[in-house]
């Protein structure tokens, strides 16, 4: 019996020192040593040590690094939104069309994750019908992107992808129905007969490339560089050789880097960016100085190069829960300055306020409100009242100023934990200084200022994740 009980006391020996680590192998040798002799009587000084040593040995047993957790496995996720909206719109920017829209849109992401790879493909199809007024739009988007985790805090991110906007018959409200006698042809309402132009739509190609750091707990930088080329579609009036300057096709190449820093705290965000950006138009010409004058077309002096700008805008964002997950505040702000490459006519400071608000309920119902203000300036060679080639402001002033505030609400209620009810409507208004255009001065009859008002509500299904 004691020949047995030895031996299985070796095989748990041996057990052990094959099983357990070697700093947890030695504790348990120590608690079995200090134990050896059970017959023996116990005094209270032996209790003492024994239990001190097994309180050693149990912390050290615990000190124990566990084994590095097994990678998890590649991740497939996909995701979708599907929403229909019905409303009204009352005005289109400069159009003062109004009507009904019905809007379609459908949107999806795909998703890979492995390791430190992150490969997203997120894309959107949107329809606008409108009744009443010649404005429905279709437009869509593919924008997949990768991110690759460099150590702990170094991201490198790359994006690539297309997009377009197709604008079917669009009124051209600087392009009208003339007569024989080069007259414009008056509508029911007196106004010039807009002719129909597809010249807003447009194909996008963008590439991009950025680094993002990881500074310290929940405070991210970066740097992201993009370039998106657009081609637009040519008016079918569009006279290259007589009249290049008028229905220009807004064909352009931009480069823009951003360097950005975030930081989230408990409740509340901050946020600051700097975008550095240079645009380039392909066929629009720039302007003189004061007169506007292009030079383009035949005879007389040679044109002038294409219209070009370098562009800085700084901004700042802060957004607070007020009551945590039910109130959100936000304020930001931004200038944008845009310098006119050639002779400063189109150079402008544009100051760019906003407030924001979001109001959640226990059913995850939420509302949202904004409001954003856009105060733009040109600058001392953007218009000489005197020039003789165009009229005087409407403040007689020099310089040009358009002044533009938008604002939002936009609703959510669910009905199921998949189906939700949307809303959404805005308001936008517009006050210049620029003269209107009318049939006195041109063919055309154009006023820069305005009011537009749209609504919509319909539903959302999500899927996914």
């Amino acid at each position: 019996m004691k020949r047995r009980m030895l031996m299985h006391a070796a095989v748990a020996a041996v057990a052990l020192a094959v099983l357990v680590p070697p700093s947890a192998a030695r504790a348990a040798e120590e608690i079995r040593a200090s134990s050896v002799d059970e017959g023996a009587p116990e005094t209270k000084p032996d209790k003492a040590a024994r239990k001190s040593k097994r309180k050693k040995a149990e912390k050290t047993t615990q000190s124990v690094a566990p084994a590095s957790p097994t990678p998890p496995a590649p991740a497939l996720t996909l995701s979708a939104r599907v929403a229909a909206l019905a409303g009204g719109f009352s005005g289109y920017e400069i159009r003062p069309d109004g009507g009904v829209a019905l809007t379609t849109q459908a949107s999806g992401k795909v998703r890979y994750r492995r390791h430190d790879l992150d490969l997203e493909a997120p894309a959107t199809l949107r329809h606008r019908q409108t009744f009443g007024a010649a404005l429905s739009e279709t437009y869509g988007e593919l924008m997949p992107q990768v991110s690759y985790e460099v150590g702990r805090r170094l991201d490198l991110q790359a994006v690539g992808g297309l997009r377009f906007a197709y604008r079917p018959g669009w009124p051209d409200p600087y392009d009208t129905v003339l007569n024989g006698n080069g007259d414009p042809v008056l509508d029911g309402s007196g106004h010039p007969q807009a002719l129909s132009s597809d010249r807003l739509s447009h194909f996008d190609w963008v590439v991009g490339f950025g680094v993002k750091a990881h500074l310290a707990r929940k405070q991210w930088a970066w740097v992201r560089y993009e370039i998106n080329d657009a081609d637009y579609a040519t008016s079918d009036s569009y006279d290259a050789a007589n009249d290049p300057a008028h229905l220009v096709p807004s064909d352009y190449t931009r480069h823009q880097m951003q360097l950005g820093w975030r930081h989230i705290g408990e409740g509340w965000r901050a946020t600051g960016t700097l975008d550095l950006t240079r645009k380039g138009y392909d066929s629009a010409f720039a302007r003189d100085a004061l007169t506007g004058a292009t030079h383009a077309g035949p005879g007389g002096l040679p044109a002038n190069p294409p219209l070009a700008f370098n562009i800085m805008q700084p901004g700042v964002a802060f957004s607070s829960w007020l009551i945590p997950d039910t109130l959100r505040l936000g304020a930001g702000y931004a200038v944008e300055v845009s310098s006119d490459t050639f002779q400063g006519y189109y150079s402008y400071v544009c100051h760019e306020p906003s407030l924001s608000a979001e109001y959640r309920l226990p059913n995850q119902a939420s509302f949202e409100a904004s409001v954003a203000l856009h105060v733009l300036r040109y600058g001392p060679d953007s218009y000489d009242p005197n020039a003789g080639n165009h009229d005087p402001l409407d403040d007689n002033g020099s310089r040009r100023v358009d002044k533009r505030a938008e604002a939002t609400l936009d609703g959510r209620w669910p009905i199921t934990s998949e189906l939700d009810a949307i809303g959404r409507a805005a308001l936008r208004w517009r006050e210049t200084n620029y003269p209107d255009y009318t049939l006195a001065n041109s063919n055309y009859e154009i006023d820069w200022d305005y009011t537009d008002f749209q609504a919509y509500a319909g539903v959302e299904y999500r899927w996914g994740r």
